[in-house]
């Protein structure tokens, strides 16, 4: 299920996958349009909030460009809002 659809809904366990720069937030975000930051952030937040009992947050190395070429990945910023890596029971970024 996309992020869009699950708004309104909730769910015991949560997956929320692809947390890297350049997916989530998107590219033109990272570059300072602050417009599509802030559109990243609240479809984030609404990923997050669909949870009950757990949220998962998926980062990886690796991932692929629109061109299906793979590149390093960096974590997504949003990782680090509000020392969210306090929360974390496994803190490997």
């Amino acid at each position: 299920m996309t992020l869009h659809k699950s708004k309104g809904l909730e769910f015991d366990i949560v997956f929320h996958l692809d947390l890297y720069n350049y997916i989530i937030p998107i590219f033109g975000a990272i570059k300072g349009n602050l417009a599509l930051e802030k559109e990243d952030l609240n479809l984030h937040y609404v990923g997050i909030t669909r949870a009950k009992k757990c949220c998962y947050l998926v980062t990886s190395t690796q991932r692929y460009n629109y061109q299906s070429r793979q590149l390093p990945a960096e974590p997504s910023n949003f990782l680090f809002i509000n020392e969210l890596s306090n929360y974390r029971l496994n803190n490997t970024i």
